[in-house]
């Protein structure tokens, strides 16, 4: 089904969770033409675990400071443990931020892109910056949901949800992103959103009595899929298509970058198979 799904978003798409969003509306439209989806909520509500750790970061004071981190990090060999630590303590707390729901780009600091792409890309810190400072007078904890609202909501999860239903002749609507529920989520503080170690609280407490308790109290739980052993076993020859010389991927990534990450998951030093699915779409989508 990988080359399904990347037929049914006919441009390089990297979240792996459309592959389980394919699956489930096909599984759907067995029965139905339409269907509704529960997509904005996690944004609108302060769902994503993502949200709670915001709330706790601190950024190193000074620019300096988190510059010369940025530069020892870089200094030490790519295996060298807590290098990636030392690497997110030199970013704002922006960056930090912007580095949960995006690579960094540049070789040095563990991403793909070919030197030349990287030159031209800013880093984490400044990626979403346009539109953190549209939200820069909300609380930290608010700001980024609203940036998730304008960036990775429709780039990623409403594009994931509307190409794969439409793959298989399934419309997909989204009720909890009428324009008055947005308006109202978005007026709310965040303390209404985010509290006592729960997400969504004021959604869960204006649905409890109307859905089964052992729902609102479930952990949870991401639409993900067996990557890492998928890579090893069935997917094992996709990994080792990234490595052959005339892969197409090699106009926009670095060849050296990517034989590291493909060597270290494999031998299980690290867990790349966030990068690894990225640069298997690449290489499917070009092909």
């Amino acid at each position: 089904m990988v080359d399904d799904v990347i037929r049914g978003f006919d441009e390089p798409f990297a979240d792996s969770s459309a592959l389980p969003t394919y699956l489930v509306s096909a599984l759907a439209r067995r029965h139905v033409t339409v269907s509704l989806s529960g997509d904005g909520g996690d944004e609108l509500f302060g769902g994503y675990t993502r949200y709670g750790e915001a709330m706790g970061q601190h950024e190193i004071p000074g620019a300096g400071l988190r510059r010369a981190i940025t530069v020892g990090a870089q200094l030490l060999p790519f295996s060298a443990p807590g290098r990636n630590r030392l690497l997110d303590l030199g970013r704002t707390r922006r960056g930090r931020y912007a580095s949960t729901v995006a690579h960094a780009l540049a070789p040095g600091d563990g991403g793909l892109a070919s030197r030349e792409i990287a030159s031209q890309v800013g880093s984490l810190d400044e990626l979403l910056a346009p539109w953190f400072d549209q939200a820069a007078a909300r609380d930290f904890a608010t700001q980024v949901t609203m940036v998730d609202m304008m960036t990775y909501l429709p780039g990623d999860i409403l594009t994931k949800v509307d190409r794969m239903s439409m793959a298989v002749s399934l419309e997909a609507r989204v009720p909890i992103l009428d324009v008055s529920v947005i308006e109202f989520a978005a007026a709310l503080p965040s303390r209404l959103k985010l509290q006592h170690g729960s997400s969504k609280w004021i959604l869960r407490q204006a649905i409890d009595g109307l859905v089964p308790r052992h729902v609102l109290e479930k952990k949870k739980q991401g639409f993900a899929v067996p990557l890492r052993r998928w890579f090893r076993n069935e997917l094992r020859h996709r990994i080792d298509a990234l490595l052959r010389p005339d892969s197409p991927i090699y106009a926009w990534v670095d060849p050296r970058a990517t034989r590291r990450i493909v060597r270290e998951h494999m031998i299980g030093r690290r867990d790349h198979m966030m990068q690894l699915w990225r640069l298997m779409m690449l290489d499917g989508w070009h092909r």
